[in-house]
């Protein structure tokens, strides 16, 4: 049974004396003498959450799985992580399928926040290419947060998330929140004209979108694929962002960004 997350946004007040549900509000205390732990299902996830919380007292932000280039969707958690997880008050993650844990994992009080699950963000479109038409077997929604624009998506949905639960602190996320976006917003893309053919993984339909290359010289294509002449094989040249080599902090996810625009547009100048 795969977990069933649901949004935590404008729902129940966490941090209190008492549990607060739909903003009807009661006398209750600061988290400040007591730590609570917010659990990131995987870098991506815990890099944005981390920058959305950034000094809020009390709250410690933790990352449940470690990098792994084969992604979430099939992936077993070792019995220290199922462990671990149960730590956590809050927990984050992509959702729609990106992760593949068991609710049972989580206590019963824990607060689970889905950045996928908002209908208007699931209305992103990504490029889809004759090539590689959209279909139900790719998720490719779930990728969102390769580009830029769905970056600063998923870092509002989570300051929306955050403050609902916790609204004590809302100009201090809502400060983290404006910083990181610029952060991102400060990552330099353009159009690239281009009239070849580019040979990459379906994870990055954002990302060419937004670089502005046209539906007809994309070509979605797995390892094993035998590529056309003249193609710009850029397959496994990227970073997903799920394998870093680096340590685990908002900046490396916007250094992740830059280079892979730099490795994008050296490959098709």
């Amino acid at each position: 049974m795969k977990l069933k997350f649901v949004c935590a946004v404008l729902t129940v007040c966490l941090f209190a004396g008492a549990m607060f549900i739909d903003g009807n509000s009661q006398t209750h205390d600061t988290h400040e003498n007591k730590t609570y732990t917010v659990l990131a299902s995987c870098f991506p996830v815990y890099a944005l959450t981390e920058a959305v919380i950034g000094d809020v007292p009390g709250l410690s932000v933790q990352m449940l799985t470690l990098p792994r280039q084969e992604g979430y969707s099939e992936y077993e958690l070792s019995d220290w992580e199922n462990a671990y997880a149960g730590s956590a008050d809050i927990f984050v993650c992509l959702g729609n399928g990106f992760e593949s844990f068991d609710r049972s994992i989580l206590n019963e009080d824990c607060i689970i926040i889905t950045l996928l699950a908002d209908e208007e963000l699931l209305k992103t479109e990504p490029l889809i290419s004759s090539n590689h038409p959209q279909d139900a077997t790719f998720p490719y929604i779930n990728y969102i947060y390769l580009s830029v624009d769905g970056s600063r998506k998923l870092l509002s949905k989570l300051s929306e998330a955050f403050i609902s639960v916790d609204p004590q602190y809302e100009e201090i996320y809502e400060v983290n929140t404006k910083r990181a976006a610029e952060r991102i917003e400060r990552i330099e893309y353009r159009a690239i004209p281009f009239s070849h053919k580019i040979a990459i993984e379906p994870a990055f339909a954002y990302m060419i979108n937004e670089a502005g290359i046209s539906a007809e010289s994309v070509l979605f294509a797995d390892e094993e694929m035998t590529l056309p002449d003249d193609t710009v094989d850029m397959r496994g040249k990227l970073n997903a962002m799920l394998d870093m080599d680096s340590s685990f902090t908002f900046e490396n996810y916007v250094n992740a960004f830059r280079e892979n625009y730099s490795l994008l547009y050296e490959a098709v100048k």
